[in-house]
């Protein structure tokens, strides 16, 4: 999905709904940042792990896309700031 995308499909709500992403161990939490991070996006991980990586120093197929993030301060993918 894209930045696009989303905000057409978000569009058809009601503007004051709250947006929730899914929780560590279950359960949901808000949504606190969207920040831009690297990620491979030809990377083929485990089934469990994502459909993606984070990208590598030395990765060719390394993209920036928008992470959205239950922490405010911008951590969540493995854990680093962006």
């Amino acid at each position: 999905m894209t930045v696009l995308e989303l905000i057409n499909e978000l569009e058809k709500y009601d503007g004051g709904l709250k947006v929730v992403v899914n929780g560590y161990g279950g359960g949901l939490l808000d949504v606190g940042s969207a920040n831009p991070i690297k990620v491979d996006l030809t990377a083929i991980g485990e089934w469990y792990y994502g459909q993606y990586e984070l990208a590598g120093e030395h990765n060719n197929g390394k993209k920036f896309v928008v992470y959205i993030s239950p922490y405010p301060w911008g951590k969540g993918a493995g854990g680093g700031s962006y």
